[in-house]
């Protein structure tokens, strides 16, 4: 599946799933528009951290202190805290957010997820 099949894909499950959701009340910052891949992403960040915060992020920023694919998109991987730049600029982290969402949603485990990713992107 390419990049635009993916973001589609997760789209319509968002779509699905949260169908009455006021996107707006999220006040996403610009980056996050930059395009329609990355904000779905945080889309996806913003309805499903916990998923996110599952899942060990294969672009090597644990180099600086990220402990979860949730840092990417969150302020030390807190939703509380305000978003982070970090997911907008970098296509494995918004492509990790997507896949979690759309093989979750095909019934695969937070565990069975991250095998995946380990296969993937081949290191641990």
């Amino acid at each position: 599946m390419d990049m635009q099949q993916l973001t589609e894909k997760a789209q319509n499950i968002l779509s699905e799933k949260y169908s009455d959701e006021d996107w707006s009340t999220y006040s996403f910052p610009e980056y996050v528009y930059s395009n329609e891949s990355v904000e779905t992403g945080y889309k996806v960040a913003v309805k499903e951290p916990e998923l996110l915060k599952s899942q060990t992020c294969y672009c090597f920023c644990e180099a600086v202190g990220h402990e979860s694919l949730l840092y990417c998109f969150f302020k030390n991987g807190d939703p509380e805290a305000g978003f982070d730049s970090h997911a907008s600029n970098c296509n494995i982290c918004y492509s990790q957010a997507l896949r979690a969402l759309v093989f979750r949603d095909a019934g695969y485990t937070p565990e069975q997820i991250q095998q995946g990713f380990q296969r993937m992107y081949g290191h641990e």
